[in-house]
């Protein structure tokens, strides 16, 4: 069957030897981190290990099925495919700016070399081009629940990173090395991204819907890793209150919610092929109808 997308070979090759990689650098990173290969640090560790196990058990599957749906024509699974390929360029990138270079450090720096030109190959190929064919939506799409969580995800963390910034500020004081990799990556990327498709998503923007899809992705894995995090930090005698770990839970556990039910008003939807190009600027139609603006 033709692909209804334009995906390039090389993008294809590219997403597979990403998977491959990823599940070599997990496995030897749950094997070999606790054995010295990261620093036996509460503040570094437990980020490192649950980051592993979360791209091992469910990064490198989704990655797949994802490039598997979107070459049947599956405007979810290209959707998912993006966001996974958003998430592993911001999640690795953590890895190689880590100051505490290992062995490892050249396979990190492709790991986000490889997601990020893959990502643009996939949003300037196959992602503008959904958009200038149009989409189909067949069922009534949670803008609003998507919205509201993509904008209070941006809001809540734009205000913890910016008091404890603060604090550091009035206490002449210099941020550890997680917190200043962590603000500055979110500051520059994630957050802002956030914001970015939560306003194109109001406003109905077509690209709006393939952004939104792909930023639900990227704030549900926060969550998560959050999670994930602060129960590995346990294990070094850093447990976290009650009520954090009960905060990414639920961050993680809503965003999973409206995530799923957004991608399913995609999984049976297809391009358009018949829709007028629209305008560039030009506001989109409602969800339930075809989405076929710029």
């Amino acid at each position: 069957m033709t692909n209804p997308f334009p995906v390039a070979r090389p993008t294809r090759i590219a997403t597979s030897a990403l998977a491959v990689l990823l599940t070599a650098l997990s496995i030897v990173g749950l094997v070999l981190g606790p054995r010295g290969l990261y620093a036996d640090d509460p503040a570094t560790a437990p980020a490192f290990l649950g980051q592993d196990m979360i791209t091992l058990v469910v990064g490198v599957p989704m990655l797949l099925v994802a490039m598997r749906a979107a070459l049947r024509g599956v405007v979810a699974g290209l959707i998912v495919w993006m966001g996974a390929l958003f998430y592993v360029a911001y999640s690795y990138a953590f890895f190689v700016l880590d100051p505490r270079v290992t062995v490892l450090f050249p396979a990190y720096a492709i790991v986000v070399a490889l997601s990020t030109y893959t990502l643009l190959a996939l949003v300037v190929g196959a992602g503008a081009d959904v958009v200038r064919r149009g989409l189909d939506i067949h069922r009534r799409i949670p803008r609003r629940a998507a919205i509201a969580y993509l904008f209070g995800m941006a809001l809540l963390f734009t205000v913890m990173w910016g008091a404890m910034f603060g604090a550091l500020v009035a206490a002449d004081a210099n941020p550890t090395t997680v917190e200043h990799i962590v603000w500055s990556l979110d500051v520059m990327f994630a957050l802002p991204a956030m914001f970015i498709a939560a306003v194109l998503l109001w406003r109905r923007r077509a690209w709006g819907f393939l952004f939104a899809g792909m930023m639900l992705l990227k704030a549900t894995f926060l969550g998560f890793t959050l999670l994930v995090t602060t129960w590995l930090a346990a294990f070094w005698s850093v447990p976290a209150p009650l009520i954090m770990t009960i905060a990414f839970a639920l961050l993680g556990f809503a965003g999973l919610a409206i995530t799923v039910s957004y991608l399913r008003a995609f999984t049976r939807a297809s391009v358009n092929l018949g829709a007028p190009v629209a305008a560039a600027g030009a506001p989109a139609v409602p969800a339930s109808a075809s989405v076929s603006a710029i």
